[in-house]
């Protein structure tokens, strides 16, 4: 749960230790020029904080960008189907697109189709613009960080939130096996989802 100390509390409380401050000197001038330039201080660091405030109900509103069912993909068009060793079979999905030309994505864990509109399954969203989009479907060079339902951003902390990348050019797949001491590929580019290199095929 985030808790956030409102602009109007940080405000009276620095104005507080200012004037408490100015009254604990002696008045002269040279006093009253260093409380002015303390007071004039104060109003500048929090016009600047301010600016960099994260709204009380900024979570909801980054919720309220995505569908308010987060689980139903029932409307969107399967692109790939992945696999990864550890996390498994997985599948993305493309949906609506809204009035600014983005395009919802989806990634499943899981392949059960069905399934998808189970709380349990986990599902991962995020919006594409149009030269992502394009990316996407030519599976060259795409990369995006995905977010889970309860994510919520806040000056640049992606909550651990994953970040997925698609490499399905010719050199990608023409990439030499895993060696057989560390299971790693000993060289070429290739996906990942996460910490998990992934392959993947256009799906049906």
């Amino acid at each position: 749960m985030h808790v956030w100390l409102s602009f109007n509390d940080v405000v009276e409380r620095s104005v507080r230790h200012v004037a408490k401050r100015m009254r604990a000197e002696a008045l002269g001038s040279g006093t009253m020029k260093f409380g002015a330039a303390c007071l004039a201080a104060v109003i500048l660091s929090l016009t600047a904080e301010r600016s960099l405030a994260f709204e009380e109900d900024g979570c909801e509103k980054q919720r309220k960008q995505y569908p308010k069912i987060w689980n139903d993909v029932s409307k969107e068009k399967i692109v790939y189907r992945c696999y990864a060793h550890y996390l498994g079979s997985f599948i993305v999905r493309i949906g609506e697109t809204d009035r600014k030309g983005r395009t919802q994505m989806s990634i499943q864990i899981g392949s059960h189709e069905r399934a998808a509109t189970i709380k349990e399954v986990t599902i991962y969203r995020m919006w594409l613009h149009k030269e992502q989009l394009k990316r996407l479907r030519e599976g060259k060079y795409f990369a995006t960080v995905v977010r889970k339902e309860s994510s919520c951003w806040v000056r640049g902390d992606l909550d651990d939130d994953l970040i997925f990348f698609m490499d399905n050019t010719e050199a990608a797949l023409a990439r030499p096996d895993a060696d057989n001491e560390g299971g790693y590929f000993s060289g070429g580019s290739f996906g990942a989802f996460g910490s998990n290199s992934i392959e993947c095929e256009p799906g049906k």
